[in-house]
Order: structure tokens, then C-alpha cells, then sequence
């Protein structure tokens, strides 16, 4: 029993070891020849380098066109407590980030502030 298994596997070992020179050798006509035909067609070396193959190149690309209008969402009125004159107004279509000047009042810059929390202190410094 045990040698039939010792068989088996060399058996495994020997056909794995021929397909790996095969594939190591090259494209199907390297592989074919037997060491006498490499001789009959190469005088100085026993061993013939495979030839390489062209390959195709290309880029790989997919593209959808879809019907519709790009925008920011819908707008968010702005309320503030600041009691005055405006003074000055942000250009229009300006995204804006926490604690950007939004506009003015008074000639003094009003911040962005939002968040989970009342904003409700006053900021005297």
C-alpha cells in the first residue's frame, strides 16, 4: 500500500516537472522539438530561446451618458442675530466652510457657525 502511494506520488512529481519546463520554454513549437531538432536548427546553442508574440494594447474604457442637471442641492436661508446695514454679501454660487466671513454688517464680518449645538454666547473677547 504504501508503495503504491510512493508510485503515485513521484508519478505526480514527474508530470508537474514537465509541464513546468514546458510552460518555462515558451509558446507550443519550443516546447514540441526534442533536443535533435534544436541541434538540426540552431548549431550553437542545444537550447533555443522562445520567440515573443506581439501582444494587443489597448485601454480599457466604459462610458455611460446619463440625461439630468449638475447642482449644489437645494439653497439653505441664512438667519443671523446681527442687527445693522449690510454692508458687503459674498459673490453668488460661493460654497462656504465653518468660520468663513459670509457677509458683513456694520462693517464687521459675520462667521458661519452650525453644528449639533445652540450657538447662543455672546463672543466678546
Amino acid at each position: 500500500m504504501k508503495r503504491r502511494v510512493v508510485l503515485l506520488a513521484a508519478g505526480i512529481l514527474a508530470l508537474g516537472s514537465i509541464a513546468a519546463v514546458a510552460v518555462a520554454r515558451g509558446d507550443g513549437e519550443a516546447a514540441a522539438q526534442t533536443p535533435s531538432d534544436t541541434k538540426k536548427n540552431d548549431s550553437t546553442s542545444a537550447m533555443r530561446v522562445p520567440r515573443r508574440r506581439p501582444r494587443d494594447q489597448a485601454d480599457l474604457v466604459e462610458r455611460v451618458t446619463q440625461g439630468g442637471t449638475l447642482g449644489y442641492g437645494d439653497t439653505t436661508p441664512l438667519r443671523t442675530t446681527a442687527s445693522g446695514s449690510l454692508t458687503t454679501t459674498s459673490e453668488v454660487g460661493r460654497s462656504f466652510q465653518r468660520g468663513d466671513l459670509v457677509f458683513s454688517v456694520d462693517g464687521r464680518g459675520v462667521q458661519l457657525f452650525y453644528g449639533n449645538h445652540p450657538f447662543w454666547r455672546d463672543l466678546a473677547a
